[in-house]
């Protein structure tokens, strides 16, 4: 089970900021996985699944189904399903406020100049 460390527990702040060396390592390695994604795209992917996971994506696909959704989500405990859904909205809060806007300018009589921003259909995310 995933420890959750709250902030309002002294012990928890202990345990997550006396441990800067071992997040100096996470730090770095998650810079070497996303360099390798950058560079190498699914085919990183495909093969940090299989280094870290044991699972093999070319045989699963990508998308995880709702049915492996629903069962994952019946063996944590409640006080984990709260914590990620707390994750979820200060992710989304922030990343709205990253978000590009479209806009559209006059620069002279009859000369509009502007840009568009589309949302992708789909997308997929290792964590």
């Amino acid at each position: 089970m995933i420890p959750i460390l709250r902030s309002d527990q002294p012990k928890s702040l202990t345990r997550l900021f006396g441990a800067r060396a071992r997040q100096n390592e996470a730090e770095d390695a998650a810079r070497r996985i996303l360099e390798d994604v950058r560079l190498h795209g699914d085919a990183a992917l495909v093969r940090l699944t299989r280094k870290f996971d044991g699972i093999d994506l070319r045989k699963t696909g990508f998308t995880v189904a709702a049915e492996e959704i629903r069962e994952a989500h019946s063996e944590v405990d409640a006080e984990f399903v709260t914590a990620v859904r707390q994750a979820a909205r200060n992710i989304r809060a922030a990343a709205r406020r990253q978000l590009p806007k479209s806009w559209m300018a006059t620069t002279t009589a009859g000369v509009k100049v502007g840009q568009t921003i589309r949302a992708l259909d789909q997308v997929a995310c290792y964590v």
